[in-house]
């Protein structure tokens, strides 16, 4: 029995509904293990092995997470958000030696989230970004701009200001956690992705933003982007990656090019879109997992539906 430890799982109900079924239904020898520090999570209702977490910048976290990383013989981690990503980077040699976590290496974390690393890979892979300011040096007609967490020190999974004039402007304060950038007009895509670079094997899926609740999409629609999908493969290239990955980015409305604005080395919050448009998607991540090589994978077909969460249902 493999057992799958999905850190920070709660508000992902669907994903640990639908792959839990999965797992029952074929009897395949995995085991989910859901873990949260919010015991009203729907979630734990689906798992037979729920773990209710302290905070993660608790004093008790971190003796918690290892005794039960142990007690549970976790063979693989899962995160959700970025400061368990950051907390499992900080702790990565150590998790290692119990379990495989689902992530690039520690050192190609940070590319993740550190917008600053990020935009230095973009660059280094000759890629499009949102162009960035010197807070002294904004002028007007740099507006509208994007106020949002650096991810250096201070790490939040979602979030962001628009800042639309000099006037809201002038009520921020200078805080080196944060970044400033230009803001893209046009639709916004999350591409989630499931890879295992040891098999040259990617399931990339480029899906509109149609609507977002707190930063997480709603409503969405898959587009077979191959400008996007092609990209993803090249910042894939670097990360070399076996699990989930999703990146985001906006197509300019006006010079149709592809500005990539986040990097994020983890499963997406709005993955229930991929789990409703792909009836192959818990089969390509078991096959990822085992590292087995999927010599035929089926066409997709994407339909032009605009799909909704199933998360809040």
């Amino acid at each position: 029995m493999k057992n799958i430890l999905l850190m920070s799982c709660g508000k992902s109900n669907y994903f640990v509904k639908s792959f839990n079924n999965y797992i029952e239904r074929n009897s395949l020898n995995y085991n989910l293990i859901g873990m949260d520090n919010n015991k009203k999570s729907k979630f734990f209702k689906y798992l037979n092995n729920s773990i209710k977490s302290p905070q993660i910048k608790s004093k008790s976290f971190n003796f918690f997470f290892f005794n039960s990383i142990k007690r549970f013989k976790v063979d693989f981690i899962i995160p959700f958000n970025d400061p368990d990503l950051k907390y499992l980077k900080d702790n990565f040699i150590k998790v290692s030696k119990y379990s495989k976590i689902l992530t690039p290496n520690k050192r190609l974390i940070d590319y993740g989230l550190d917008k600053v690393k990020t935009k230095k890979l973009l660059k280094k892979l000759s890629l499009k970004y949102p162009q960035s300011f010197i807070f002294d040096e904004i002028r007007e007609d740099n507006f509208p701009i994007i106020h949002k967490g650096r991810g250096k020190n201070i790490v939040s999974t979602k979030g962001f200001t628009v800042i639309k004039n000099q006037n809201d402007f002038l009520k921020v304060k200078y805080d080196k956690n944060f970044i400033l950038e230009k803001q893209i007009k046009g639709q916004e895509y999350t591409v989630d992705i499931i890879s295992n670079y040891k098999k040259n094997f990617n399931l990339i899926l480029p899906r509109q933003r149609i609507k977002t609740r707190n930063f997480v999409s709603v409503k969405a629609k898959f587009e077979n982007n191959n400008r996007i999908i092609k990209q993803a493969k090249k910042i894939l290239s670097f990360f070399k990656v076996v699990g989930f990955v999703n990146f985001q980015c906006f197509i300019d409305d006006k010079n149709k090019k592809i500005y990539w604005t986040d990097l994020n080395l983890r499963i997406s919050g709005g993955i229930d879109f991929a789990i409703q448009s792909n009836p192959y998607f818990f089969e390509t991540l078991i096959n990822c997992l085992e590292n087995k090589r999927i010599k035929k994978f089926p066409k997709l077909v994407f339909n032009k539906k605009i799909l909704n969460s199933k998360n809040f249902t």
